[in-house]
């Protein structure tokens, strides 16, 4: 295997299921067209069991059974590295280093004096710095824009760029936010606001809401809290509910010494 420990890579099929081997001894796996529902990809014919193709081999099945990615070992400070290793496919930036082995690349950690980093996400690689955002840059920390606050993803790009987090943090992030703390939260937490996000104006301030499709300024969701307006004491159900109940305990003693009179 390749990885940092050399045990992480396994043939995906039987050795006599196997093309016979090259004048070098490597055996050449006949490639072939998978079409799924993302699009047609090229796969090696010896790894039809549902593996990952990795260098000159497959990915082993995790232990409980979760796919892996194929990416590239983590290179030193002299650039030694960049080999074909497997993770466990989801992976956080963080496991990725620990385990050595990146799924989109790797650049320099901006927070810890440029050292060797796996990349957070795709970013936009249309743009002069992908991720401007990301502690991890591609080449070197000349465009890098920290945030006050703490970083998350953006699922409004799928989780592949790298957002700032509103003031409070991972804590205060709600579903409706599209910065979550976590890439695979964009998919398990995040809700998709039909009508667009606001901000939460009447408790817990700042935190992202849904907008409602007919909005009014007493609504506690707005786009700028500046236009949120106090409803007024006579608006609010609960105040004429308590006068009714507080008339309705008044009336009854009265009731009562008007039918103790007539009695």
């Amino acid at each position: 295997g390749w990885g940092p420990n050399s045990t992480n890579l396994a043939a995906c099929c039987q050795k006599d299921d196997m093309p016979l081997p090259d004048k070098r001894g490597r055996r050449p796996c006949e490639r072939q067209y998978v079409t799924t529902t993302a699009g047609i990809f090229c796969k090696f014919g010896c790894c039809t069991t549902g593996s990952t193709v990795c260098g000159d081999g497959c990915c082993k099945p995790g232990d409980s059974g979760a796919t892996h990615n194929c990416g590239r070992s983590l290179p030193t400070r002299h650039g030694k590295g960049r080999k074909p290793c497997c993770i466990v496919e989801g992976s956080s930036p963080r496991k990725q280093e620990e385990s050595g082995c990146c799924i989109r690349g790797d650049g320099l950690n901006c927070l810890q004096n440029e050292t060797p980093c796996c990349l957070w996400t795709q970013g936009n690689e249309r743009a002069q710095d992908p991720d401007p955002h990301s502690p991890c840059q591609p080449q070197n920390c000349s465009l890098y824009q920290p945030c006050a606050h703490g970083e998350g993803f953006d699922c409004t790009f799928h989780g592949q760029r790298i957002c700032c987090l509103r003031p409070g943090g991972a804590r205060a992030v709600s579903e409706a936010d599209p910065c979550q703390p976590q890439e695979v939260d964009c998919k398990n937490r995040w809700t998709n606001c039909s009508h667009g996000v606001g901000s939460e104006c009447s408790y817990n301030v700042g935190s992202a809401c849904c907008l409602p499709p007919n909005n009014s300024s007493s609504n506690s969701c707005q786009e700028d809290c500046r236009n949120y307006t106090v409803p007024s004491l006579f608006q609010h159900w609960w105040f004429w509910m308590g006068i009714s109940i507080l008339l309705i305990l008044m009336l009854i003693p009265l009731v009562w010494l008007i039918r103790r009179r007539r009695a």
